[in-house]
C-alpha cells in the first residue's frame, strides 16, 4: 500500500535530533512518525504514534508530543553520561 510522507519538522534537544513526519495510511487517516538520531550516530530509531488522526495537523501534533516525551526521557531523566 502507498504511504506518503509529508509535513516534516525537526527539533533538537541535548545531543538528539528528532524529525517528525506524517504518513498517510489510506488517504483518510494520518499517522505521526518520529525519527530520532543521536548526534554523530548513523543509526535512526523510528517511533510510530499509537493513534491515527483525521488530518495532517493533528497527526503532526501527536508526533511532536511523542518526540518531546521521548527526548525529555532521554535528555532529562536517566540518560547515562557518555563514557570517557
Amino acid at each position: 500500500e502507498e504511504q506518503t510522507m509529508m509535513s516534516e519538522m525537526e527539533y533538537r534537544k541535548g545531543n538528539y535530533t528528532a524529525r517528525m513526519a506524517v504518513i498517510n495510511t489510506d488517504n483518510t487517516r494520518f499517522k505521526g512518525l518520529v525519527l530520532i538520531r543521536q548526534h554523530g550516530e548513523e543509526h535512526i530509531e523510528q517511533f510510530c504514534v499509537p493513534v491515527e488522526s483525521d488530518n495532517v495537523e493533528d497527526a503532526l501534533e501527536e508526533a511532536r508530543a511523542l518526540a518531546h516525551k521521548i527526548l525529555d526521557e532521554r535528555v532529562i531523566y536517566g540518560q547515562s553520561p557518555e563514557a570517557e
